[in-house]
């Protein structure tokens, strides 16, 4: 049996700011710099449509709720977090809310361009 890969076309997601809904969180991801598992992914899926599909971001953080993580989840509860809450927050609660991710590009020191998550904002009450 063989397997198909091919390369996937560039995405053009420009610096800005798009709606998206939390997909799915992983506990237990390895990093890259080393090999204890121990970061978080959460998958956010756009709303809007880029070139015919709606992509997929993936956030990879620390387990602490600090930095980008806090801001995704008070964004997604539009709202800051507890002292209860700080002590211990099960993120599959934020699985299926929207939040707008403040997008901008970036560049490795190869001079790879990338798209970045620079925070999360939450989406105006309707």
């Amino acid at each position: 049996m063989s397997t198909v890969v091919r390369q996937r076309p560039e995405q053009k997601l420009g610096d800005g700011i798009y709606r998206a809904v939390i997909a799915d969180v992983e506990a237990g991801v390895t990093s890259r710099f080393n090999s204890k598992g121990d970061l978080v992914r959460v998958a956010l899926d756009l709303v809007e449509e880029i070139d015919g599909q709606k992509p997929r971001l993936w956030l990879n953080a620390s387990p602490n709720l600090q930095g980008r993580l806090q801001n995704l989840v008070e964004a997604a509860m539009n709202r800051k977090i507890t002292a209860e809450e700080a002590s211990g927050f099960d993120l599959e609660e934020i699985v299926g809310k929207e939040v707008n991710v403040v997008i901008a590009k970036a560049q490795t020191r190869a001079g790879f361009a990338y798209s970045q998550i620079i925070t999360f904002l939450p989406v105006e009450a309707r």
